[in-house]
């Protein structure tokens, strides 16, 4: 098959292109098109969308491009609204003409985060504009396309060198001993991305459509998640500082009690995802792994 990954430079996007390129055709694209193999695009420039479409006549499109920054989509919220709106539906529309099938990345923070994790059944209600852009997002999807993936995720990790996953942060603060700071009131399901990328595999593969939870297995605050990185790592558990939300006074609201649930995962698939020790254990083989061949 031809697959069309938005946003190949990403963690995420990389390793979508990795996975799918053993037994398919793919073509990578992101704005930042500095990585070897990978094509320029912005969202943004409806046209060069409509071109890379023509061109290449993708099969499957996999759209894990956006912005993702909570706080900045918070204070650009014009900017944020052209790339995670404007920019899917432009996608969507292309991959209607074309008659491509979408997958589309999603998120928890379409929900407010009072009584997660939540279902694929559970009332959207977003409380940052961040969450607002996707939740539109995956309307206009549905509007647009008969069939299509949707697949919600939360606090995606992984190892990349340049990365600033929660995951990158903590182990780059603790590996060089300094205090790291976090909360124990945001809850969530952390997923790794080399897991996600396997299952969307797996989705694509059995011919699967609607909307999908994909995350890890386990429903854990910010401080348990960066105590499990420093016992993986090998790194002083000491270092980390617990805090709540209030005293770092984010800009954009966060939900509190976030995450998702992977039931139908599991029954309509059987999948069980990741747990968060066998995917930080996998993170810190690909971080051996990179190290050597440096």
């Amino acid at each position: 098959m031809k697959i069309l990954v938005i946003g190949a430079s990403g963690l995420l996007g990389g390793q979508l292109v990795k996975d799918f390129s053993e037994q398919n055709e793919v073509f990578g694209v992101d704005k930042n098109d500095k990585v070897d193999g990978i094509a320029y695009l912005d969202l943004l420039q409806k046209e060069r969308i409509r071109d890379v479409f023509l061109k290449f006549k993708p099969e499957i499109i996999l759209l894990s491009a956006a912005i993702t920054a909570v706080d900045w989509s918070e204070q650009n919220q014009d900017l944020a609204w052209r790339v995670n709106v404007e920019g899917a539906k432009e996608v969507a529309v292309a991959a209607k003409k074309h008659g491509g099938f979408l997958a589309f990345y999603s998120t928890d923070y379409i929900f407010n985060g009072k009584e997660g994790p939540y279902s694929e059944e559970d009332r959207p209600d977003p409380i940052n504009f961040y969450g607002k852009t996707k939740l539109e997002a995956e309307q206009i999807i549905q509007k647009e396309l008969d069939r299509f993936l949707i697949i919600r995720t939360c606090s995606i990790y992984g190892y990349q060198r340049e990365g600033k996953n929660f995951a990158m942060q903590s182990l780059n603060s603790l590996k060089a001993k300094e205090t790291f700071k976090a909360f124990d009131d945001q809850f969530g399901t952390p997923t790794y991305a080399g897991d996600l990328s396997n299952i969307t595999l797996n989705l694509i593969n059995s011919k699967k459509e609607g909307i999908f939870n994909v995350v890890g297995s386990d429903y854990v605050n910010r401080v348990q998640f960066a105590e499990e990185i420093a016992e993986t790592f090998n790194l002083d558990k000491g270092l980390i500082e617990k805090g709540s939300s209030e005293e770092l006074r984010q800009i954009a609201e966060r939900p509190r009690k976030g995450g998702l649930k992977v039931d139908k995962l599991n029954l309509e698939v059987g999948i069980k995802p990741m747990s968060l020790s066998e995917g930080l254990c996998a993170m810190k083989t690909k971080a051996a792994k990179e190290m050597k061949n440096k």
